[in-house]
């Protein structure tokens, strides 16, 4: 992105992330930032920055020069989501903040738990602006749940800048997961428009659960702009006629301690039992201060997916009381006829 600068110059700022492979067969996240300056008098740039390595896995069978070859790619154009956004000031909602376009292309290795997506967003505003904002995002199919919510921390001197957290459930797939990144962008007073660029990280939620459990994981995930410090956790369990459902360890996540805010949740343990066909079914689900409604969306195949929703009051494990909590998202996972049984995991995304 840029913005004005000195004479013929523009100050140039951006982000930079992707996959790497090493030579011993490691793989992970590349991500990092950069800066400089651009002449337009001469059409040229200068820029530098630093990307830092954040492993994922070992033993990867895919050559390091072969890596290119081996990435799965995925794109597409404004596609069907509801995205809206406003000024924030004093709790206060203030202004509007639309997107009119967007393109997104991501990349993974084949059977790799964890991915990276570029999108590039543009659109229009009214004022009044504040330095904090947020924009929420949504896109739900029948492939494809997607919730997402950008914190913005400036709106200022042409220049936008955010961080986003969000959560995933692919249907087809059975699997759910978390995401977060950065958000920079620029805007025009004079038109009211606005465009961003961000990168956004995401992880299967076993993989997501593993790293946030230890001090070396979570590093890697505030690297990776992903929420990852308990702030507290719940089991929510219930039962309908044809299904007993527990979510257990359902833990929510912070940027930081000291009062801040949750903004996903996740557990890698959801268990239960069922008889007959639970399609549609919906559970009523509590414990832990908070209550949940668990609906079936997908039963077929040895494959289920559920919808979830809930609220309530959730005690803070590090030591800074209680905080109201609304949630969203879903969860998936397997089951089978033959032990009447079921086991996944879950997902979701804190509303502000």
């Amino acid at each position: 992105m840029m913005r004005p600068g000195s004479g013929s110059g523009y100050l140039v700022e951006g982000l930079a992330g992707g996959i790497y492979i090493d030579d011993a067969n490691n793989a992970g996240f590349l991500a990092g930032s950069f800066q400089g300056t651009w002449e337009s008098d001469i059409q040229m740039y200068e820029v530098d920055g630093d990307l830092k390595a954040y492993p994922m896995e070992s033993g990867v069978q895919i050559a390091p020069e072969n890596l290119r070859g081996a990435l799965q790619v995925s794109e597409d154009w404004n596609l069907q989501q509801s995205q809206s956004g406003d000024f924030v000031d004093a709790g206060s909602l203030w202004g509007d903040i639309q997107v009119h376009d967007r393109h997104r292309k991501g990349y993974r290795l084949p059977g790799a738990s964890w991915s990276v997506t570029r999108t590039v967003y543009s659109g229009v505003y009214t004022g009044p602006t504040r330095d904090t904002w947020q924009l929420l995002m949504e896109l739900d199919n029948q492939n494809v749940t997607k919730r997402g919510l950008v914190i913005g921390t400036q709106w200022r001197d042409h220049m936008v800048n955010g961080r986003g957290s969000g959560a995933w459930v692919n249907w087809n797939q059975a699997a759910t997961g978390i995401t977060g990144g950065e958000f920079i962008g620029v805007y025009d007073p004079a038109q009211s428009t606005w465009a961003a660029v961000s990168l956004w990280n995401s992880l299967e939620t076993g993989k997501f659960m593993e790293l946030a459990r230890t001090v070396e994981g979570r590093e890697a995930l505030q690297g990776l702009n992903i929420p990852c410090i308990e702030v507290g956790k719940a089991t929510l369990t219930g039962s309908s006629s044809l299904l007993d459902i527990a979510m257990n360890d359902v833990t929510f996540f912070a940027y930081s301690t000291a009062s801040a805010p949750p903004r996903i949740w996740a557990t890698d343990s959801v268990t239960g039992s069922f008889s007959g066909t639970p399609m549609g079914q919906s559970v009523s689900l509590s414990g832990g201060g908070l209550d949940a409604d668990f609906t079936v969306r997908r039963w077929d195949s040895g494959s289920w997916g559920a919808n979830v929703e809930g609220g309530g009051t959730l005690q803070r494990s590090d030591g800074s009381g209680s905080v109201s909590v609304d949630f969203t998202g879903g969860a998936a996972g397997s089951y089978s006829s033959s032990s009447g049984t079921l086991q996944g995991t879950g997902s979701g995304v804190v509303q502000p």
